[in-house]
């Protein structure tokens, strides 16, 4: 039989929210905001969620240490970035390779950074309490750089292949907004007039995308050829104007 600590663990999992519900959450709120003030309190709600204490969204800056030091919206203290810059850690931290680089989502946790060989970014990181985090690079092919980096000094909440998958979708919802901010464009509005651009294959396509299957899965569940999923995805992303899938996903969720 179980423990009683046990038993307030099963229990505080059965009443946390799923993941898909803290998505959804995050796509209304995110979908909502009307000023930038907005879009950091929809993050910071959206990230303490996801279990992560610390965030840092940058978007279309022309080299890595402007990723670092001119960030849209971060938590990170001008205290910890000029001790960064006095470690001249640029070159050795990476994360930040990772952020600016055509590489996936990395769910890294600490001990990895030491494994790496970047002894003294690991001491950096580890000083501050961090325990595990996701990179979540979003970069053009003009050569601008973007990303969303979560920092968290608890436990993960969830599995970690779905926070992968988590912090990529809100990746795409949060920079999809930022974009509509500074546009002044109210982004549901958009986002219904975009989605009306697809067929209906390609919603359904979308559909199962913002889900984070890939196109093999996809191919897969909808009986197409792989080739065709690649195809309608390539169109899917050109007719709503955006950078990557993740932000097609974002589209979708805050329609």
């Amino acid at each position: 039989m179980p423990d009683d600590h046990q038993t307030q663990q099963n229990l505080a999992r059965a009443q946390a929210p799923s993941l898909l519900a803290v998505l959804a959450r995050a796509a209304e709120e995110t979908a909502a905001v009307q000023t930038l003030a907005e879009l950091r309190t929809a993050l910071r709600n959206a990230a303490e969620a996801l279990g992560c204490q610390s965030f840092n969204l940058a978007l279309d800056k022309p080299t890595p240490r402007s990723v670092m030091q001119e960030s849209l919206l971060s938590t990170w203290t001008q205290g910890a970035l000029r001790e960064y810059e006095q470690l001249d850690l640029y070159d050795r931290d990476p994360l930040l390779r990772h952020a600016v680089s055509t590489q996936p989502t990395w769910l890294w946790r600490t001990p990895d950074l030491h494994r790496l060989g970047e002894y003294e970014f690991h001491e950096f990181v580890g000083a501050a309490g961090v325990r595990w985090g996701v990179t979540v690079p979003m970069n053009r092919a003009d050569g601008t750089r973007s990303m969303l980096a979560l920092v968290s000094r608890g436990a993960m909440p969830f599995p970690a292949a779905e926070m992968r998958q988590a912090a990529q979708v809100l990746a795409g919802l949060l920079s999809s907004r930022a974009v509509g901010l500074s546009a002044g464009r109210r982004p549901a509005l958009d986002h219904a007039l975009r989605l009306k651009r697809l067929s209906p294959r390609q919603i359904e396509i979308l559909d199962w995308l913002s889900r984070g299957k890939t196109n093999a899965e996809i191919a897969l569940i909808t009986d197409m050829s792989r080739r065709t999923v690649d195809y309608h995805v390539a169109e899917i992303i050109h007719k709503l104007d955006v950078v990557n899938r993740t932000q097609a996903a974002a589209v979708f969720m805050s329609r």
